[in-house]
């Protein structure tokens, strides 16, 4: 886990799971590690904050060299946290449909080589 301070106050966190969803045995295989969480506090919001935690974890992740990809998922409704992660250099590798409202399921699949 990543996270970021403003002095001594945190204000955001990020973090990752190497070898997301595999089983012990596939792990020794598998290259793709997978961002599991990013909070920015709102006020920090538009700050970089967010862009600042990924790029942090991104080198986190690739100290392991097993791993060769990062993929998260995120709500295609949110479209200024798909911009941070396109930023970061990640691109749109999946789209899930779901329900036709923002509580729904749609999403994206990003991922960074």
């Amino acid at each position: 886990m990543v996270s970021a301070f403003d002095g001594d106050r945190l204000v955001g966190i990020c973090d990752f799971i190497p070898f997301a969803g595999m089983g012990i045995e596939e792990r020794k295989t598998n290259s793709t590690g997978m961002i599991i969480q990013v909070y920015s506090k709102p006020a920090y919001c538009g700050r970089k904050t967010g862009l600042g935690l990924i790029r942090a974890v991104v080198r986190e992740i690739f100290r392991n060299e097993q791993i060769r990809h990062i993929g998260l998922g995120v709500r295609r409704a949110n479209s200024s946290t798909i911009q941070v992660y396109r930023g970061a250099g990640f691109r749109a590798v999946f789209s899930a449909s779901g329900g036709d409202d923002d509580t729904s399921q749609q999403g994206l699949w990003l991922i960074l080589n």
